[in-house]
This record gives structure tokens, C-alpha cells and sequence, in this order.
């Protein structure tokens, strides 16, 4: 199967106190679903003071023309 994939980062706000809030991710990711991207792996990027300033998201779906893909492994002969 062929997959298209996706990078995306969403920034963490806060200067002094910079926090990652669940919301704003979830509004990143939800109209991604429904556009049928899934997420693969995400991972906090840091400043030099170990402040997290960003989350990145990666992210995939089956590339357009691709076959679909089967529940489990092919049956034995």
C-alpha cells in the first residue's frame, strides 16, 4: 500500500511558562481525521532551557488510487 504523509507542528505559547494544552491539539488533529489523515507519531521539541515550544505531528493516509487494505494477514492455503 502506498500512503501520502504529513508533518505538521503546532506551537506550545508561553514565554516564562510555556504549557501544552490537550485543546489545542485536538483542534489540529480533529478536521485532519475527517480529512482521513492518521496520526503515526508526534514529539515535543525543546528549547535550550528543556521548555517544550513545539509538538510535531506526523501524520498518514493512503495515497490517492491505492489499493484498500485488508483486515489482517492474507489466509493460509
Amino acid at each position: 500500500m502506498s500512503w501520502q504523509y504529513k508533518v505538521v507542528k503546532v506551537p506550545v505559547p508561553g514565554v516564562f511558562k510555556p504549557e501544552v494544552k490537550a485543546e489545542a491539539i485536538e483542534a489540529v488533529l480533529a478536521p485532519l481525521g475527517v480529512a482521513s489523515w492518521e496520526l503515526v507519531s508526534s514529539f515535543g521539541v525543546h528549547a535550550g532551557n528543556g521548555a517544550t515550544i513545539e509538538i510535531v505531528l506526523t501524520l498518514k493516509r493512503p495515497a490517492a488510487g491505492a489499493p484498500p487494505q485488508s483486515e489482517g494477514p492474507p489466509p493460509l492455503p
